[in-house]
């Protein structure tokens, strides 16, 4: 079972915003993550959830 887990520094990177922008969507709930020794982790699974319903919600707005 290999997957990739980011840590928050590394979502941020990614997504190119910031530490705290990415804390704010874990803790509204708008990106999925689990906390692991009180540090926020992300699967690459969720990552491409949370990308893939931006999408949805950029398509709705059109």
């Amino acid at each position: 079972m290999d997957f990739k887990v980011y840590s928050v520094k590394e979502v941020a990177e990614i997504l190119k915003i910031t530490d705290v922008t990415v804390r704010k969507l874990l803790n509204k709930g708008e990106l999925k993550g689990k906390k692991v020794a009180r540090q926020w982790r992300v699967t690459e699974n969720q990552l491409r959830d949370y990308l893939e319903g931006d999408d949805e919600l950029e398509e709705t707005q059109s």
